[in-house]
């Protein structure tokens, strides 16, 4: 294992923490897609608000 930097972090170390911060931010995705899909339309299914809806003065 080779020491690398000026504070002598070895390279695994750095993958490592680069990893770690990676899936951090694949976690924080994950939580604004489950956000987005639980956002859903009670008259139409649509991905918006029921105060959104298009079809909202439109009889079905």
């Amino acid at each position: 294992m080779e020491v690398i930097g000026i504070h002598g972090i070895d390279e695994v170390s750095i993958l490592n923490a680069k990893l770690d911060a990676l899936r951090r931010r694949m976690d924080e995705m994950h939580v604004i897609i489950v956000l987005i899909k639980a956002m859903s339309c009670k008259l139409c299914g649509g991905g918006h608000s029921y105060m959104e809806c298009q079809l909202g003065g439109v009889a079905i």
